[in-house]
Parts: structure tokens; C-alpha cells; sequence
């Protein structure tokens, strides 16, 4: 059975128009200008703290930070609301709290009112990110998840340009609250094409139980490593990039005259080589492996910024920002694509706020610690990031290691659709098969046709593997098995041998087999994609009763007793239902074997 590799060479990406729809496309505008309204703010708040209010470098980096400190600490409690509230109210009401808290921030000046403001802030921006995100990977054909992520960094970088040369050139950012209020109303009007575009398609878990609720899903995310892992690489690169909105915007106003001014063209630099050069650089990336590629993005990434610093030269730093920008392009895409693919379905927001997290930790990181060590021990600073940066790349491998391990990015298999002589699909165009949507798959035990078991006709009806399951918790089910790539003619199970595991025929056809009176193989009937079997040894712990073999190239789930264990002890009801279903499935297969057992000895 073939490993999908995920660090193997990808295949060039698909033209954008084969991605979107128009539900991606306004996910793709409005995200664009949600990032454009925080970047009027975020990059300059640390000067608006020290030169506006008076405050000090130290309680000036301190206060910009608190948002990420507070986004950092609830982040995970976000996410799970998100997604048992539904996405797109989760975005409304998110949204326009957080305008009003925007607004709020410019009427006040005190340091004690100022902190609680952010803390508030900070705990609601998690919301608007988790749910694009989520929305995207709903929307999204599963092979272009990884893809929209990256598309939608791409639209944030020309939010990011355009937020931080209206501020910085326009609004007289740092100076000023004019752009707090101005992106209170951004953020109030941004909310709208969503509540309108997404109507009807909030999909809220609504489960009972929020407390069960509530520590099964941490301790699906305390088992999740590529998860974990995957964030740790986010976190190393985002502290990495935190000193482009702490420690830089401090060092140019330290350095030059008009330092604020040259912070928005300096970080528009980053955003337009992102614009300019993402699509065509990540279109080819997929020619080489994406650990390494990340590696060198973030190093390079990190080493520039140590330039600019360390030099202090106008010159120095619009060079050190080019090449910021190009090792940007070569981390991100990496990591967005990994991300993408991260998510178990039902749990999008979720997972996405694990990630916000640890953007919001290093962001909180950088900008607290960024300006202590600026002042003290800048050759420290710029040095370390480079360190940061490898330990970054060590956990990017990690994760996608870990992932390759959950089989979240099986190739296509080609097969033959089910119970049709026609071309060749692929297991893409068979997962939309209606079989495969109502959260239930399909369990004929032979194909429809005049004879089945050694002739005989049988009820051909087909059965039906938790039906009633939503298509979210079928796939949670699945989640705690693996993936697997079958060659044909190759031997899936072996007639005696024990193994408690079932299985789920994704794509292709299998083979029954059993003994004869002669001692040959014999067919004794065909699954077709969407069928479950080895249930039954699964059940009683006993030896295989019969020999599987694939008539083609399959593609097949798997799930081990062990799997199984550890369902039965994060998410007991479920494992109930399966194991419930599972003896209904042996029971009707039981049925039918001995109607086909009464005809044959009256035939």
C-alpha cells in the first residue's frame, strides 16, 4: 500500500478560475479589505502609544501587544463558538463589536481604560479571520484548499499595501486616533456582504452537552501533532515577522527623521513583492519539496530583517525588505497549503483558531519583547531571529510528516464508477457521488445485476453505513483511521488472519474470495466503491473467514481497534452509533446469505 508523499514535488497549480466561485470570490474581497482596515492600525500603534499618549517604549510595545496576548489566551474558545454558533453570525456580531471597540479606543487615553479596551480587541479580531478561513475550506473542492488559503494571503498583502500607505500618507497614522475611526466604519461595513452572500449557510454545530462538548474537542486537539506542530512553524515565522510591526517601526523613528513615513513604503515593499511575485512563484514551487522550500524562505526571511537592522541605512533597508519579501513568498505558501489541508471537516474554525493562536502568541511575543531587546541587545534581537526561523522549519517538517500519517492528501486513484462501464474517474469525481454526500456510504454486497453469490440471485437492495450520520461526523469517524493506496491484484486481507480492522472502499473494486472443495481461490462476490467490510472480525476479535483482493487499483480507509479505543474515549456517543450500525450491517448481511443459502438447496 503507497504513503501519499507530502513532501514530495506537487503538480503545477490549476488557473485561478478553476478554484473560485462567487461565494470564494467575495470571500476573497472582503478579507482583503478586512486586513486593510487592521493594517491602518496595527503596524503604527506602538507609535500612537509613545508619541500620541505619551507612554513609553516599553508600555508602548506592551499595550500594542495586549490584543495578541488576549487573542492568544481565548483564541481556542473563539473557534469552538465559532463553529457551534455558525460561521457567518459568528462573523457578524464579531465584527461589529470589534468596530465599536476600535471606536471606543480613540476616545480614551488613560493607560488602565486604553488595556481593557485592547483585551476586548484582541479577543474578538480571532473571530473575522477563523471564519473566512472556514468558510473558504467549506466552499473549497478538497484538493483546493490549500490552494484558496494561499489565495487568500495573497488578497491580505494587498490589503496590507493599500491599508498602510492610506494611513501612513493620508490619515497621519501614529499621530492621530482619525484612522481608529476611520476603520471602526471599515470593519461595520465589511460585515454586511457576508451576513448577505453567506444567508442560509451557517452551519452551527448546535450540539448539546457544550461542556463534553467543549473537552472533547481540546482533546482532539491535544492528540492532533500535525496540528500542533503545524502551528509551531506559524508561531516561529510570525514572531519572525511581529518586528515589522514592532521593533523595525521603533528602530527607523530612533534612526530617521521621518521614520514613520518611511515605515509604510518600506512594509508596502513586502506587500507588492508578495503581489507581484506569489502567483508566478508559487504556481512552480510544486517542483520541489515544500520542507525545504520553507526552510530556505524563512531563513532568508530572517536574515534580511537582521540586515536592515543592524545597518541602518535607508538603502540597506529598502534591499533587506525585497529580500523579506521573496522569503515570505517561499514560507507562505508552504505553510498556507499545509494549513489548508489541516482542518477535519465540521471543526474548520476550530483548527483555524489554533492557528491564530500562535500568530497572536508570537505577535504578542514580538511585540513585548521586540522593543526591550531593541533597546538593550539589538544584535541579539536580529541574530535570534534566524534561530527562530530554524526551529520553524524543524517543526514544519514535523507537521507534515504527522499529516502524511492521517492521510488528509491521498492522490486520485483512477477506477471505474461503480456499476458503469464508462472512462475512467477519478476519486475526486467519485467522492461526488451522491452515495458519498448524504454523510453515509453505500454497502452492496454484490453489484446489481441478475446473479450475485455463486449465481443465486439476491436482495440487491443496498445497504446503507450510518445513514443518518452528518456528513461532519462521518468524517470525524474516519479521522481517527488512516488511507491507504491499493495496487491491483494486490491482497488486502488474508483468509485467517487476525486483525481486528474494518474497512470503507473508497474508489475501485474488490474481491471476494474463498476456498473451493478443490482448495482454489474462488469469487465468491464484488464490492464496489462504498462498500464496509472485515466488520466482522472487527466485532468478535476473530480470524479473517475469507481473502480480499483488489480487482483494481482502490483506494481504502481503515480503522483499527485501536482507532476505534480512541474514538470510544473522545467521542463515546459516536463510537456507540458505529459500533450499534456496525452489527446492523452483519446482521442484514446474515439475513441475505441465508436467502441465498434457501435458494440454492431449492433451486
Amino acid at each position: 500500500m503507497s504513503q501519499p508523499a507530502l513532501d514530495a514535488p506537487r503538480p503545477v497549480s490549476p488557473p485561478m478560475r478553476e478554484v473560485l466561485n462567487p461565494k470564494l470570490t467575495l470571500l476573497l474581497v472582503v478579507d482583503g479589505l478586512r486586513v486593510l482596515a487592521n493594517y491602518m492600525l496595527t503596524p503604527f500603534l506602538a507609535i500612537y502609544f509613545h508619541v500620541a499618549l505619551g507612554f513609553s517604549l516599553p508600555l508602548a510595545g506592551l499595550l500594542a501587544g495586549l490584543p495578541f496576548l488576549s487573542g492568544w489566551l481565548l483564541g481556542v474558545v473563539g473557534g469552538y463558538l465559532v463553529d457551534r454558533l455558525g460561521l457567518v453570525r459568528s462573523y457578524a456580531v464579531g465584527g461589529l463589536l470589534t468596530a465599536v471597540t476600535v471606536a471606543a479606543l480613540g476616545l480614551v487615553h488613560a493607560f488602565l481604560p486604553v488595556a481593557v479596551i485592547l483585551i476586548v480587541w484582541g479577543a474578538l479580531r480571532p473571530v473575522g479571520r477563523n471564519a473566512i478561513d472556514a468558510l473558504a475550506n467549506q466552499n473549497a473542492k478538497p484538493e483546493h484548499r490549500g490552494l484558496m488559503q494561499n489565495y487568500l494571503y495573497w488578497m491580505s498583502n494587498a490589503g496590507v499595501m493599500v491599508g498602510l500607505l492610506i494611513a501612513a500618507e493620508v490619515l497621519a497614522a501614529g499621530h492621530s486616533a482619525t484612522p481608529l475611526f476611520v476603520v471602526a466604519g471599515v470593519l461595520a461595513l465589511q460585515v454586511v456582504p457576508i451576513y448577505v452572500g453567506f444567508a442560509g449557510g451557517d452551519r452551527g454545530s448546535g450540539q448539546p452537552g457544550a461542556e463534553q462538548g467543549f473537552r472533547t474537542a481540546m482533546a482532539t486537539l491535544a492528540s492532533d501533532r500535525a496540528l500542533l506542530l503545524g502551528a509551531a512553524a506559524m508561531l516561529a515565522v510570525i514572531l519572525v515577522e511581529a518586528q515589522l510591526n514592532a521593533t523595525v517601526p521603533l528602530d527607523l523613528t530612533r534612526h530617521f527623521a521621518n521614520g514613520s513615513q518611511l515605515l509604510g513604503p518600506l512594509l508596502a515593499i513586502d506587500s507588492v513583492m508578495v503581489l507581484a511575485f506569489q502567483p508566478l512563484v508559487g504556481r512552480y514551487l510544486g517542483r520541489f519539496r515544500p520542507t525545504r522550500v520553507f526552510l530556505a524562505g524563512a531563513v532568508l526571511g530572517a536574515a534580511a530583517l537582521g540586515l536592515g537592522g543592524l545597518a541602518n541605512s535607508v538603502g540597506l533597508w529598502v534591499a533587506a525588505m525585497v529580500l523579506y519579501g521573496l522569503g515570505e513568498i517561499l514560507w507562505a505558501t508552504q505553510l498556507n497549503q499545509l494549513l489548508g489541508e489541516l482542518p477535519l471537516p465540521g471543526r474548520e474554525a476550530l483548527y483555524f483558531s489554533v492557528v491564530g493562536m500562535a500568530q497572536s502568541s508570537a505577535m504578542f511575543l514580538g511585540l513585548t519583547l521586540g522593543p526591550t531587546l531593541l533597546r538593550g541587545a539589538p544584535d541579539v534581537l536580529w541574530g535570534g531571529l534566524v534561530v527562530v526561523s530554524v526551529v520553524g522549519a524543524w517543526a514544519f517538517v514535523g507537521s507534515t510528516g504527522a499529516l502524511r500519517q492521517r492521510q488528509l492528501a491521498t492522490p486520485d486513484v483512477q477506477v471505474r464508477a461503480p456499476g458503469f462501464a464508462e472512462p475512467a474517474a477519478s476519486a475526486a469525481e467519485l467522492a461526488a457521488v451522491p452515495m458519498f454526500q448524504g454523510g453515509g456510504a453505500i454497502l452492496p454486497i454484490a453489484r446489481v445485476s441478475e446473479t450475485a453469490i455463486f449465481g443465486v440471485p439476491v436482495n440487491t437492495t443496498p445497504i446503507v453505513f450510518l445513514e443518518a450520520l452528518a456528513p461532519s461526523d462521518w468524517d470525524r469517524v474516519w479521522s481517527y483511521g488512516s488511507t491507504s493506496d491499493v495496487a491491483a491484484g494486490a491482497m488486502l486481507v488474508d483468509a485467517g488472519a487476525a486483525e481486528r480492522t474494518v474497512y470503507l472502499l473508497e474508489a475501485g473494486e474488490l474481491d471476494v474470495l474463498v476456498s473451493s472443495a478443490d482448495g482454489h481461490a474462488e469469487r465468491l462476490t464484488q464490492m464496489v466503491a462504498g462498500s464496509v467490510f472485515g466488520e466482522q472480525a472487527f466485532l468478535d476479535g476473530l480470524p479473517r473467514s475469507a481473502s480480499i483482493r483488489a480487482g483494481t487499483a482502490c483506494r481504502v480507509r481503515e480503522l483499527s481497534w485501536e482507532g476505534f479505543q480512541s474514538l470510544s474515549a473522545h467521542e463515546p456517543a459516536l463510537a456507540q452509533t458505529v459500533l450499534l450500525d456496525l452489527a446492523r450491517v452483519v446482521s442484514e448481511r446474515l439475513r441475505r446469505t441465508t436467502e441465498a443459502m434457501n435458494r440454492l438447496r431449492s433451486a
